[in-house]
């Protein structure tokens, strides 16, 4: 019980640190050279991951290495916003640089596009990489928004909070300050049984999966905020 709750607890701070991230809850899509204003054919009015279409093609040599053109496009209506675009690419490596907040690879067949920031409906973003063969690429995975509707902050502040403040309650009331006959010799076996799961829990399941979740650079403040809250 104890490991269970500490887990919703640490998921639950982590939600209210990205509230107090500003620039992260409320950020605009940055201009960037490589995102055309040019408005692609919609397919339809019902927004996925699926709405997002990759397509390349082989354009010319450099230095005798096939050059490969992609296109990134979100092909949903114009209220249709889609960020944190993962794309499983393999061992994708190029011999020509690309700009990293138009698309890197993050780990083995996972690629960020646009840095995790949004493309809205009719966007588009390309790059251009050298390798002797084509790479597969597809959505892995991507979040889905429209404008006008609900804000991370609001859904937070609005869903979120209110369950996180019960659940905090009865972690504190069963768990954290519940009475209990421990001996002194259990009571440093469960302090440091404790910081083990606490510590690995950080350092190995939120580490590996917030920058799937919130993206690399809004990761680093959650984590960041809480080793040191919890003086990991």
């Amino acid at each position: 019980m104890v490991f269970n709750m500490n887990l919703v607890v640490l998921g639950l701070l982590a939600m209210v640190v990205l509230i107090s991230t500003n620039g992260v809850a409320s950020m605009n899509l940055h201009e960037i050279s490589s995102i055309s204003d040019k408005t692609v054919n919609v397919v339809g009015d019902k927004c996925s991951k699926l709405s997002i279409e990759i397509s390349q093609n082989m354009t010319g040599l450099i230095g005798g290495i096939p050059e490969h053109s992609v296109v990134i496009a979100n092909t949903c209506v114009s209220d249709c916003v889609i960020s944190n675009i993962h794309v499983a690419c393999g061992k994708f490596s190029s011999a020509i640089l690309i700009n990293p907040t138009t698309f890197k690879r993050l780990e083995y067949n996972d690629c960020l596009v646009n840095n995790g920031q949004p493309l809205s409906g009719g966007a588009v973003i390309s790059f251009k990489y050298a390798n002797t063969f084509p790479y597969e690429l597809s959505v892995s995975n991507a979040i889905v928004t429209k404008n006008g509707g609900e804000r991370i902050d609001e859904i937070i502040r609005d869903h979120i909070d209110p369950i996180s403040k019960q659940v905090l309650v009865i972690w504190s009331d069963d768990c954290a300050f519940a009475e209990r006959d421990v001996g002194e010799e259990d009571k440093a076996y469960l302090r440091k049984r404790d910081g083990v799961i606490r510590n690995k829990t950080i350092e190995v399941d939120l580490v590996s999966s917030f920058p799937r979740l919130f993206g690399p650079e809004a990761a680093k403040q959650i984590l960041d905020a809480i080793k040191e809250y919890f003086t990991v």
